[in-house]
């Protein structure tokens, strides 16, 4: 089974719900789904039919199917998955059962260290985890307790900053701000340059409705440059859009990604939406 249907395999959304009712309250349910990439406003109320644990997981599912595709939502499902496995010592026959549905099994190592933790088995699987949960790692700092002072982030340097903190424990060679050789009499900085794996990130912030417009704009640019850099062999590009500004993300991700030519590009517009 492709991993774009799993927010469709029934029998696995079955299992998680028996297993959240036997292994989490209310709040940790909450907290499974949005470490996984979910929001907390994605609950759809359903007909009750399940106890309230169960319930609830329904609710968060089918907020998956009504607020991202399906591609992102099976996504969301699969960290759920890997979360429950890292988190509980399940019977042998559930633990067989959630990995031969996300067929995920070569993903699933064995650390010396902590004997069964799961860990992002490649830089892509990293990145993704990182950059799906940046909304969810930005409210304990913006809800600080004791009385310290909160910690805003209003621009793009905030967003770099806390992403490159998410990133430094797993990878070593983080470039931040490098130049890149000269495009049509101009260069540009990127933001990271992960040099061992030859990926550049780049991250964006929606300033306003008039930014929003032009930061498709700002992207194709930074492409062209980016091209030209010997190191630079793939692009994950990530729009943080907190007020839902941009008026068809689905549609700026696709012009943006087939626009790209040689270079392979990522893009993640986050929190993530759907186009109305």
């Amino acid at each position: 089974m492709g991993n774009d249907l799993l927010i469709n395999d029934n029998g696995l959304i079955r299992k998680i719900a028996v297993i959240c009712k036997d292994y989490y309250t209310l709040s940790t349910i909450e907290d499974l789904f949005i470490y996984a990439g979910s929001d907390e406003s994605w609950c759809v109320s359903l007909e009750e039919r399940y106890g309230q644990r169960m319930q609830y997981v329904y609710e968060l599912v089918e907020g998956l199917k009504t607020y991202t595709d399906s591609g992102n939502a099976s996504r969301i499902v699969k960290n759920v998955v890997l979360q429950i496995l890292d988190q509980h010592s399940l019977p042998e026959a559930d633990i067989k059962f959630l990995q031969r549905a996300i067929e995920g099994e070569d993903k699933i190592q064995q650390t010396p260290a902590t004997g069964s933790s799961l860990i992002p088995s490649d830089i892509d699987d990293l990145l993704e985890i990182i950059i799906l949960g940046l909304a969810r790692s930005m409210y304990p700092l913006k809800n600080r307790r004791h009385g310290k002072s909160r910690i805003e982030f209003t621009d793009e340097y905030d967003i770099q900053d806390l992403f490159n903190s998410l990133l430094r424990p797993w990878v070593k060679d983080i470039r931040p701000e490098e130049y890149t050789p000269s495009y049509a009499g101009s260069s540009t900085r990127m933001d990271f340059l992960l040099y061992d794996h030859k990926i550049v990130c780049e991250l964006k912030f929606v300033r306003d409705a008039r930014h929003a417009r032009k930061v498709g704009d700002e992207l194709t640019i930074d492409i062209a440059h980016y091209r030209k850099h010997p190191d630079c062999k793939k692009l994950v590009a990530v729009i943080y859009d907190s007020k839902g500004l941009i008026a068809n993300p689905d549609g700026l991700k696709t012009d943006i990604q087939s626009d790209s030519n040689e270079l392979e590009v990522t893009v993640f517009i986050i929190p993530q939406q759907t186009s109305s």
